[in-house]
């Protein structure tokens, strides 16, 4: 056990007010919008060269539409406007889609006509995801997700639990 002379010295940073934690955001830049998704382009266009068969390439070679202005922007807005993390989002997110979707259906809209699977309207219609009738905060709406309502009788797999979400 350490003396009281021995214990190193908290700084008043450390220590948890008696409001509790510092909970604040740390300072971020200021963001333009226009210049985040320039540099994000070029991001992009940096990871296109460096991995061209990335699921975000193939899904850019294929339908650039889906990678759209107001796609970006949305990780941008995600991700607080750091490009680096955006990017990395952005890659991820495809990577994600196509192990779920596969490489058809992930170009596909995100609908119970396009990507999905008869057995993922299945899970889908059991409710395991519901939108709730009212807003958060900041007028968001709210959805649940409800593994209670799984139906293990219903004929369809894990898998389509994950499509649905």
């Amino acid at each position: 056990m350490q003396s009281h002379a021995e214990t190193p010295a908290v700084k008043s940073d450390d220590r948890i007010s008696s409001r509790g934690p510092n909970l604040e955001q740390p300072q971020q830049r200021p963001c333009d919008p226009g210049e985040a998704l320039g540099e994000l382009n070029v991001q992009l266009g940096q990871l296109r060269e460096a991995k061209p068969d990335s699921a975000l390439c193939r899904a850019y070679s294929t339908w650039p539409q889906l990678l759209d202005d107001d796609h970006k922007r949305s990780f941008l807005h995600t991700e607080n406007c750091n490009v680096k993390t955006a990017a990395d989002r952005m890659v991820s997110y495809w990577e994600a889609r196509a192990d779920l979707f596969g490489e058809e259906r992930m170009l596909l809209p995100m609908n119970k006509i396009g990507s999905l699977k008869l057995e993922d309207s299945l899970a889908l219609d059991q409710g395991l995801l519901q939108l709730l009738p009212h807003k958060d905060g900041k007028g968001r709406g709210l959805v649940l997700f409800d593994p209670s309502r799984h139906d293990t009788k219903a004929g369809y797999p894990i898998e389509s639990m994950l499509r649905v979400v």
